[in-house]
């Protein structure tokens, strides 16, 4: 049984702007036709850029409707995932990102992007120090062996094949799971 405040977390924190809605596919795919038509009826040599162009955009919404697909799994996959085959979730990208004006900081985010060997990811907001506390008791008790942190050839490992994520940071030394963390 997860702990309720991590799960409460993993549920209220996520980040769900991922979602296309069926609006936004209909507008593109709508500017992408008014695009090759415009680009038909030209009849001069730049006729091929409102047409590459339309092209562009279709291209663009698929490629956006399949990676949404990958982020948009309900709340209990998470959840099932991380109860019973926690050692699917690879790898805990952390992201922090300040917004300062003038030397002072007005925003501090703290974001975790969690990847499955599925490659299924899940962006987690903390946005106080509770929420914070609360995510790395929860990593630490449910998450031990996900390798946490981020370099570009961390990033690379995983793209090359997130099935052997794991056993690739190893080779390269570079495995840092969450339980070699002094939290």
């Amino acid at each position: 049984m997860m702990n309720e405040e991590f799960e409460k977390l993993l549920i209220e924190n996520r980040e769900y702007k991922s979602k296309v809605s069926p609006l936004f596919i209909i507008i593109c795919f709508a500017i992408a036709a008014l695009l090759i038509y415009v680009g038909k009826e030209m009849s001069s040599s730049y006729s091929l850029y409102p047409i590459a162009l339309g092209i562009g955009f279709i291209i663009g919404v698929i490629i956006r409707i399949n990676r949404t697909r990958k982020e948009a799994v309900p709340d209990s996959f998470w959840i099932d995932l991380i109860q019973n085959n926690p050692d699917d979730i690879v790898w805990i990208k952390p992201i922090i990102d300040k917004t300062s004006v003038a030397g002072i900081t007005l925003l501090k985010t703290r974001d975790f992007i969690f990847y499955t060997k599925d490659k299924y990811r899940l962006t987690l907001y903390c946005v106080s120090d509770n929420d914070l506390e609360i995510f790395w008791k929860g990593i630490k008790t449910y998450l031990p062996n996900t390798h946490i942190g981020y370099s570009v050839e961390i990033k690379n490992l995983y793209e090359d094949n997130a099935e052997t994520f794991i056993k690739s940071l190893k080779s390269n030394g570079l495995y840092m799971p969450v339980s070699s963390l002094n939290l």
